[in-house]
């Protein structure tokens, strides 16, 4: 999980990696446990850099894995779905819905004012936790934000599970986890990042 606190005014910015916190009150280092924080001091504004989604508008797209073709789409939306360590339920849906909703395929006068559902679009799905890669230090990205396998794969299926439910047409999918070839014609291009803190 990643947190920042800032307080120009109380001279306080506390920044959060994994288990402890580091506060800095008017250049003064203080270190204490998450626990202690959130009893103490559950008032602060804090935000995290939660779900990300690139959302890529195309005429055709399609995974390969080993080979076999394990996705198809042709007119709709490629998904490259990141999820966060610190993903629930709520998160999911925000950025399910909001990508349903998303206006970017054009009407009869050319303007970006229909949704992947108005068009009768499909969507493709795949999980791409690199969209975590940290560069900040260093050249090799470092993927800790990312959520462990166990919990991405569940939060990836929800995801899978949910578009079904909503789309008319069939939702396909990359294989969680898998060396993937992933091909596509992006149209316009037009590319969205979906992203909730």
């Amino acid at each position: 999980m990643f947190i920042s606190i800032n307080r120009p005014e109380a001279g306080v910015e506390l920044v959060d990696k994994n288990e402890f916190l580091w506060i800095d009150v008017d250049d003064n280092l203080i270190s204490m446990t998450k626990s202690v924080f959130n009893k103490f001091l559950p008032d602060f504004p804090q935000t995290y850099t939660r779900m990300k989604v690139v959302v890529q508008r195309v005429s055709r797209a399609q995974v390969t894995v080993n080979e076999r073709i394990t996705g198809e789409i042709k007119n709709g939306l490629l998904l490259l779905v990141g999820i966060h360590e610190e993903d629930r339920d709520e998160i999911l849906e925000w950025v399910c819905n909001k990508i349903l909703k998303l206006r970017i395929f054009e009407d009869e006068e050319g303007k970006m004012n229909l949704s992947v559902g108005d068009i009768d679009g499909e969507i493709l799905i795949v999980s791409q936790f690199t969209l975590y890669g940290d560069i900040e230090k260093g050249n090799r990205p470092s993927f800790v934000k990312a959520a462990k396998p166990d919990k991405a794969e569940k939060i990836y299926d929800q995801m899978i599970e949910y578009f079904k439910r909503k789309m008319n047409k069939s939702v396909q999918s990359g294989v969680f986890g898998a060396m993937m070839d992933v091909e596509l014609t992006n149209k316009g291009p037009v590319t969205i990042l979906v992203e909730r803190e």
